[in-house]
């Protein structure tokens, strides 16, 4: 009986040990963020091509029609339009901010939501 009880538990540890989320080794890529080494990893020249690449959700969120607002280091830019003359060399990162958030963090007129910006320094 013990014996069972004993077997019954290795095979419980290694079917959770193989079930273990699937790890690859590889880095988990955030839906909402484009980190510096994935714009690296591009052949864009301007931010807009990098978002168009690599998250082109960023630009129309699904069931929205109003325009995404642009935040570079904080500051407010306007539309998606501003991404175009951002070089890609100066890129830190990209993020999407949902609509909630973003009118938590800057007010009212971000019924699509934000991309923010942050550069090099």
């Amino acid at each position: 009986m013990n014996r069972r009880i004993a077997l019954g538990l290795i095979v419980m540890a290694s079917v959770a040990c193989a079930s273990g989320g699937g790890s690859t080794g590889a880095p988990r890529r955030n839906p909402e963020l484009i980190t510096r080494a994935e714009i690296e990893a591009t052949d864009a020249l301007t931010a807009l091509e990098v978002v168009q690449q690599l998250r082109p959700t960023f630009l129309r969120p699904p069931g929205q029609s109003d325009p995404v607002v642009v935040y570079v280091d904080g500051v407010r830019r306007g539309n998606i339009s501003e991404l175009q003359s951002l070089q890609r060399s100066s890129l830190e990162q990209i993020r999407y901010i949902n609509a909630n958030d973003a009118t938590l963090r800057w007010g009212t007129g971000h019924r699509s939501g934000a991309i923010e910006v942050t550069s090099r320094r």
